[in-house]
């Protein structure tokens, strides 16, 4: 394993934490362990080694990168949900323990989105150009084989992806607590009463972009009355408006999905109900191998079932690309 090889480097580990610490709530947030009743006690993960990249537009973004103790060119790529932060409420030492020790390489990377100003200003054209820089960097390092991990907000990211870039480094896709999109997801969780005010402050949006006003900011009782969100009127529309006018969206995009997909969802998820499950799995109409698996009892970040929810990713790589590994120790 690597250590972060300088005081700097610490430091600098330190800031992006801290960083996506401030914004790490997913769209929209799922309940804290404490607010659950979950007691967590995580042993520690395995080192990993403090990594950045640039996207094609001149964005830096930085990553963890776990390495396994054999040589291997297959790699989990972690597209962290929400704001795009890999420093959250979701453990993920269990998954990077679970994949590393089977002989894979596991990266987790904030997205451009992840920080003090979070999703104020997002537009669904940058995130292809995020996961793009992923992609680019795992294969910079010698990391052919390819398995993209979206969770919630970042599986549609992930799709959107996919769409425009025919990679075939790309073996594989997990969509974890995965939206069929932001306003799509809504609909299931409100009744007709939620929906139809929702669609008159989307139309308000619309017109404050015809205005000349798409960077105004306003918010919204997305998660209910204690969940606020706050976004510019062009990121309402654009990331939460219609599946006309937005393109985060896994199901918009299921159909060009050619690879083998693992659909990961908790049975009590509030955030992300489980019916999305359902219509994402439907949509991959042309991959060649789709599976569902539920985590029972388990929520939107996994909280309190992180193992369980590890394992099952685990698995299902090993059972999929496990002939991919070189299964020569390091020298």
């Amino acid at each position: 394993m690597n250590l972060l090889p300088s005081l700097k480097s610490a430091f600098l580990l330190a800031f992006v934490l801290l960083a996506g610490a401030a914004s790490a709530t997913e769209v929209p947030t799922a309940p804290s362990a404490a607010s659950e009743g979950v007691k967590t006690e995580t042993p520690p993960g395995p080192l990993a080694e403090l990594v950045g990249t640039k996207t094609e537009d001149g964005v830096p973004l930085f990553g963890l990168h776990y390495s396994p103790k054999v040589k291997s060119n297959t790699v989990v790529i972690h597209v962290p949900g929400g704001p795009g932060a890999f420093a959250s409420a979701q453990d993920m030492a269990p998954l990077a323990t679970a994949l590393t020790r089977q002989g894979f390489h596991f990266l987790s990377f904030n997205l451009r989105t992840a920080g003090a100003n979070g999703m104020f200003y997002a537009k669904s054209e940058d995130y292809p150009l995020d996961v793009k820089a992923l992609v680019s960097y795992a294969k910079s390092q010698g990391l052919t084989n390819i398995i993209l991990l979206g969770h919630s907000l970042s599986s549609a990211r992930v799709f959107y992806y996919l769409s425009l870039n025919k990679d075939p480094a790309i073996k594989g896709v997990i969509v974890s607590s995965g939206i069929t999109s932001p306003y799509l997801e809504s609909q299931m969780r409100w009744d007709q009463a939620d929906r139809a005010k929702y669609d008159a402050f989307l139309a308000a949006r619309r017109e404050d972009i015809k205005a000349g006003r798409g960077k105004e900011l306003s918010s919204y009782p997305w998660g209910g009355p204690k969940r606020v969100f706050e976004f510019s009127a062009a990121t309402w529309v654009d990331v939460f408006g219609t599946p006309q006018e937005s393109n985060s969206s896994t199901v918009k995009f299921g159909k060009d999905i050619t690879v083998p997909v693992l659909v990961v969802h908790g049975t009590q998820d509030p955030t992300s109900v489980p019916k999305n499950a359902e219509e994402i799995l439907a949509s991959l109409v042309n991959s060649p191998k789709k599976e569902l698996v539920w985590i029972e009892g388990g929520n939107h970040l996994f909280i309190g079932s992180a193992d369980k929810y590890a394992q099952v990713v685990s698995d299902w790589v090993t059972k999929n690309f496990g002939n991919t590994l070189k299964k020569t120790a390091h020298k």
